[in-house]
């Protein structure tokens, strides 16, 4: 009797879990810090003496999902336990979407190595690539984890704000040539002034690549790898630091370290392996359900209260991945910063939702937030940001952020004139200062106020071009107000540069990204030629080109001016023939290379695109060229006239 019974217990568990073994221990109120799985979720987690069985639910039927070979789980001790198989995938293949379902959800589990008995908590981690999903902190909510607190104490080099060379290099382990790039595409801006800068980094035969380049300040970048027919896109980050060098290797598997870096470029390495900003973030499809339906109040108090509920995600991050101060504090910044970016694109939606044309209730609703918006005392989620701190530089997102400060309502909403007189701009800084301590409710201005106005400078100066004396005396009442020596010494930059600019054209270097611009453009000597790059990804790109299509058939066969359209890949080229056929039927267009698009890219210093140069009729490039997004056919004809009476 008694071995009949053995028998039948061996069955059931056979039964339960597809295997004969011992129970352990299980999860039964499933809880997690933090995930960047949207469409799936544990419900359940095993621990057996054979396996560790997580089961998840699918509630997403439009979406599938996919697990990497590489996934595993990551115990209390940071040892790692790998993927075995899998149950309800199927076919059970890994690197294989499960598919998506037309009617229903789906339960699947994932069987790993089996975890130590006592395993308080564990992480689930598909990879160590950009994007791979990861569970952090999966754990009983009966038996929270224990998370050491942060007291930050971290304090901020002087000279953070420094102009010095940069080195970046490293190889890419089995590249070849067939792979079907030769450069990637790094890029790169100023963000105390607005400048972009972009480098085309070329790749060597064997893998290796270097590149120097000044820059200002320490910060987050990322350079990308494109193929022509946009099979492979990869976006690799790295943190680069004034003086010193960056190496960065590449693995097969596109994963990365950063060995052979120099010191302060390491004290960033585990932030920058952690993944910490691909998880518990708020995305545009968020973004997008939200800003129409919450007030400004509601948008602050949802992001606001996500950026508060993270920090206990950063300081477990932190903690697993043993996290120096100076990371920990970054960490922290850039979290607020993450969160913070979409109050600020609400804030800049308010202000341009105005401008469109809308009626009766949606015309209501609009003016409301734009006056919300314009109000300072509205502004509270801004007295939470790191406004003063000069390593909120370091964060890739700081850029959304000073561009809508920049053009908040809020800051400039009383200038609308242009009016070339430097003590009529310094009377501008000086309320937008004023404006920007009302925002943050502090005795003096900001640092991202003092930003603001010194990225306002170079287009000063190409206003002031006329009036020498207006420019000098701009930048001695600018430099006064900057106090700052870091900002100082890139306003005096932006003015020596400007001085160097005094020509209305300039030829282009001997470089291959010029030759192959004129294999393109020769045949045009002897006129004007308005070069537009886009891309068919772009919309900004489309819609200007469809609005233009009048406007260029009144110029089709005019005898000083031109049209030359150039993309680079990012479609299929079925797709990219149709829309030239019905959009750009006639004009010279060009599909080019990746490589080849990333060298223009850095010839003109452009990181986004539509972006339009004007050639003369030598074939060199005009300073403040022509454009016609925005013009129809009488706006574009005097913009050609003024052009001709300044150049001829």
């Amino acid at each position: 009797m008694r071995k009949k019974s053995i028998i039948l217990l061996a069955a059931v568990l056979l039964m339960a879990g597809g295997q004969a073994s011992a129970f352990k221990k299980q999860f039964k109120d499933v809880q997690w810090l933090n995930s960047n799985i949207n469409n799936a979720e544990i419900t359940h987690v095993m621990l057996t003496d054979t396996a560790t069985i997580v089961t998840f639910h699918k509630h997403d039927t439009n979406n599938g999902i996919r697990f990497d070979r590489a996934t595993c789980l990551v115990d209390d001790k940071g040892k790692e336990y790998r993927i075995m198989r899998s149950q309800g995938i199927p076919g059970e293949k890994f690197d294989q979407f499960f598919p998506k379902t037309a009617n229903e959800a789906n339960d699947f589990k994932l069987l790993f190595e089996p975890l130590p008995k006592k395993t308080p908590f564990f992480d689930l981690i598909e990879g160590k690539k950009s994007g791979d999903f990861q569970i952090l902190g999966i754990h009983d909510a009966k038996k929270p984890i224990r998370i050491p607190a942060f007291v930050d104490t971290v304090g901020v080099p002087q000279d953070f704000i420094r102009t010095d060379t940069v080195c970046l290099r490293g190889q890419i382990e089995g590249y070849s040539r067939d792979m079907g790039f030769n450069t990637m595409q790094l890029y790169l801006r100023n963000e105390l002034t607005g400048e972009d800068t972009p480098k085309a980094i070329d790749v060597q035969e064997d893998g290796t690549f270097e590149i120097k380049f000044v820059d200002f300040y320490p910060k987050e970048l990322y350079f990308s790898i494109r193929t022509a027919t946009a099979s492979l896109y990869q976006s690799i980050n790295a943190y680069f630091v004034p003086g010193c060098t960056t190496v960065v290797n590449i693995h097969k598997d596109w994963t990365i370290d950063y060995k052979g870096s120099d010191e302060e470029v390491l004290r960033c390495e585990r932030l920058m392996m952690s993944g910490m900003d691909k998880i518990g973030n708020y995305y545009y499809m968020n973004y997008e359900k939200d800003k129409g339906t919450l007030s400004f109040a509601e948008m602050q108090e949802k992001l606001m209260g996500l950026s508060k509920a993270k920090e206990r995600t950063v300081d477990y991050i932190a903690w697993r991945n043993g996290f120096n101060p100076w990371e920990h504090h970054l960490a922290h910044v850039w979290n607020k910063l993450g969160h913070a970016q979409w109050i600020m694109e609400y804030i800049m939606d308010a202000r341009f939702a105005t401008y469109r044309k809308v009626t009766g209730e949606d015309s209501i609703r609009a003016y409301k937030r734009l006056a919300d918006v314009t109000d300072a005392a509205n502004w509270g989620f801004f007295r939470e940001l790191p406004y003063n701190d000069v390593s909120s530089l370091t964060s890739n997102n700081i850029s959304i952020m000073l561009n809508r400060y920049e053009f908040a309502p809020v800051l400039d909403e009383a200038f609308r004139l242009l009016i070339v007189k430097a003590d009529y701009e310094a009377s501008k800084d000086s309320t937008i200062l004023a404006n920007d301590m009302k925002v943050t409710g502090a005795d003096s201005p900001s640092l991202w106020g003092k930003i603001v106005v010194l990225r306002k400078t170079e287009n000063n100066l190409k206003n002031f071009r006329k009036e020498k004396e207006e420019q000098k005396r701009l930048v001695e009442l600018r430099r006064e107000t900057l106090e700052h020596p870091g900002l100082q010494a890139n306003l005096d930059r932006l003015y020596a540069k400007e001085l160097e600019r005094q020509t209305l054209t300039y030829s282009l270097p001997d470089t291959e990204a010029t030759r192959i611009l004129r294999r393109m453009t020769d045949k045009y000597r002897g006129k004007y030629l308005l070069i537009d790059f886009w891309g068919m990804g772009c919309g900004p790109c489309r819609s200007a080109i469809e609005h233009s299509k009048e406007l260029r058939k009144t110029f089709r066969l005019h005898p000083e001016v031109d049209f030359l359209f150039i993309a680079a890949p990012e479609s299929t080229e079925e797709a990219y023939n149709n829309y030239v056929k019905e959009n750009l039927y006639g004009e010279d267009c060009h599909l080019i290379t990746r490589d080849e698009y990333n060298k223009l890219m850095e010839l003109f210093q452009f990181n986004g695109i539509p972006h339009y140069e004007t050639l003369d009729k030598n074939g060199n490039v005009v300073r403040e060229g022509l454009e016609y997004r925005l013009y129809d056919t009488n706006t574009f004809t005097e913009k050609l006239k003024e052009l001709k009476n300044r150049l001829e």
